[in-house]
């Protein structure tokens, strides 16, 4: 199907029961909003799209605004207000400088009813700035796991959340903080055989996962695949003792 065809599709599987009801929440689900089985490598090539370092970043924002046509075409219903925002580039320190908290967690539990907006409940495992106490509450993207560990760069509110009822299945009144940047503040870790090395055992190691088209790393970190690769908006996997290392180097470079 070619790149016009496809986008006239993707479009038009938007029902009038549905349109309005999408929120676009984050960016990576706009993908599977449209086609999930489509390759990106294809919708590159045919929408002209240049190759490189940029390409995801690009790609990225034509999704953005056929989702965005799509959601607010007239389709004879009242229609809804959707914002839509393009994740901002950072480089590593200026992420770190902006949050209050940078800590490792792991995510024991998670609230989608009580509070208006979804709330995980993390324990820390370490602490690099912020997160004093061993338990952390943060949001607002949907699509962390439970049982899993996560880096985070959260910002705090400026006062704590209240559940919208007294049930006793709420973490109660808390201190709450937010993944900003569109989710991309929250880092996946998992245990990964994607480095180079002639064996298993300098193949494989404990990952986190980044989006490097809006992260920058200085080039000192090793990633992989390779920055001269295209991936999926930029994902790529580090080493996770190296990745902590270096940001217990730059909260060190932040107290001197």
């Amino acid at each position: 199907m070619a790149a016009a065809e496809w986008l006239s599709s993707a479009r038009a599987r938007f029902s009038a029961s549905s349109a309005c009801e999408y929120a676009v929440v984050g960016t990576t689900g706009i993908w599977d909003l449209l086609d999930g089985n489509r390759g990106y490598g294809a919708i590159v090539g045919e929408l002209g799209l240049y190759s490189g370092t940029k390409a995801m970043t690009s790609l990225h924002r034509v999704l953005l605004l056929i989702s965005a046509a799509a959601i607010c075409s007239p389709i004879g219903r009242a229609q809804r207000t959707v914002t839509i925002s393009e994740p901002r580039i950072f480089t590593l320190q200026a992420l770190f400088d902006q949050a209050d908290t940078v800590a490792l967690v792991r995510i024991v539990s998670g609230d989608t009813e009580n509070y208006g907006v979804p709330v995980y409940k993390a324990s820390v495992i370490e602490s690099v700035k912020g997160a004093a106490g061993e338990t952390i509450y943060f949001g607002h993207y949907v699509g962390s796991r439970i049982g899993w560990e996560y880096v985070v760069f959260l910002q705090n509110t400026a006062t704590p959340r209240s559940p919208k009822s007294d049930s006793s299945l709420s973490y109660g009144t808390i201190p709450y903080s937010v993944d900003f940047n569109e989710g991309y503040t929250t880092m996946e870790t998992s245990y990964q055989c994607v480095f180079p090395g002639n064996d298993k055992v300098e193949q494989c190691d404990d990952a986190v996962r980044i989006s490097t088209d809006y992260i920058r790393l200085p080039k000192s970190i090793a990633v992989s695949p390779p920055i001269s690769e295209v991936t999926t908006f930029g994902f790529r996997w580090v080493r996770k003792n190296e990745f902590l290392a270096l940001l217990r180097g730059l909260h060190g470079d932040a107290k001197r």
